[in-house]
């Protein structure tokens, strides 16, 4: 016996990929130790706080957020995509930088070497400007054209 039936799609499969936008978040909080509420990732540059979120549920995780006094950003797809590479480049940073002095914490490299990292930040920012064409946006630091 052979199966003679095709299968047919009232969508092409990749029209269907397409629209599939599943839910990505950056999260930027922290919990010290169970039990304890959890730190919103706001800073002085930026006080609105840096969580971040896109995709199809992307406000009903807001929310939930929201109801735990968490900041969260819905965006876009372009959006999220420079903030993903942007937290991508700085905690490379960060890591190497701790690394190269002496395997030091993220608190002890963002107060002792916080220069050292917006320079590195600055030249990546600069390399991945130029090699995918894409501006990435970081409110501290100036990166030039």
């Amino acid at each position: 016996m052979t199966c003679t039936h095709r299968l047919t799609w009232r969508v092409a499969p990749a029209e269907l990929l397409r629209s599939y936008v599943p839910m990505q978040a950056l999260i930027y909080f922290a919990v010290s130790k169970k039990g304890e509420l959890p730190i919103d990732g706001k800073t002085d540059a930026n006080p609105e706080g840096l969580t971040a979120v896109t995709g199809k549920h992307a406000h009903a995780f807001a929310a939930r957020l929201a109801a735990g006094d968490l900041s969260c950003k819905v965006l876009d797809q372009a959006q999220y995509k420079k903030s993903m590479l942007e937290k991508l480049i700085w905690i490379c940073a960060v890591m190497l930088v701790g690394t190269k002095n002496g395997n030091v914490t993220v608190g002890e490299v963002e107060e002792d070497h916080k220069d050292e990292v917006d320079r590195l930040f600055s030249a990546c920012c600069t390399s991945f400007r130029h090699a995918m064409s894409s501006a990435l946006f970081h409110k501290t630091i100036h990166v030039p054209n």
